[in-house]
């Protein structure tokens, strides 16, 4: 028997930082947190985009809000149907940087598996009523008096939010 082996060596810039980053890709959303899980805001966010013929591109930078969130993904422009994936420059005075790759969200495809803003708002607006709707649901399945959320649906409310 013969192996043909192949070396090939990966390097990986370190950072150091101390943020706790979430994203969530299905809507195009960015979370960023302190060491205590608080949210920050004002962190400054830079994001570029390759796109399906390869080239790289600058694609939308902000402030997080006070909610420690970005959305990473609206423009009022048709740009997010070339996107093929981002990479996001995350960077805060008093927790360092950091730099996250992710795709574009799957789930506002629209026809020829292209993304338009208009139904990435829809989606965006139909988990939300979703959510809330099952909130709902189960307020009105207990009392009033007895009813105390969960931490975890708080916190999933942030994240629609």
């Amino acid at each position: 028997m013969k192996f043909l082996v192949i070396k090939k060596k990966e390097y990986e810039t370190y950072y150091s930082s101390l943020l706790k980053c979430s994203i969530l890709e299905s809507i195009g959303e960015i979370k960023i947190l302190s060491p205590e899980l608080k949210p920050l805001p004002k962190v400054y966010i830079k994001c570029f985009c390759k796109d399906k013929n390869g080239n790289i591109q600058f694609y939308k930078d902000g402030f997080t809000d006070l909610r420690g969130k970005f959305n990473y993904v609206t423009l009022n422009s048709d740009l997010i149907n070339k996107v093929k994936k981002f990479s996001i420059l995350i960077m805060s005075k008093e927790y360092g940087s950091l730099i996250k790759k992710c795709k574009p969200p799957k789930m506002i495809k629209g026809k020829n598996n292209e993304s338009s803003y208009e139904q990435f708002k829809n989606y965006r607006q139909e988990v939300k009523n979703r959510f809330l709707n099952n909130k709902q649901n189960m307020i009105s399945n207990q009392n009033q008096e007895d009813y105390h959320p969960p931490a975890m649906i708080s916190k999933m409310l942030d994240f629609i939010k």
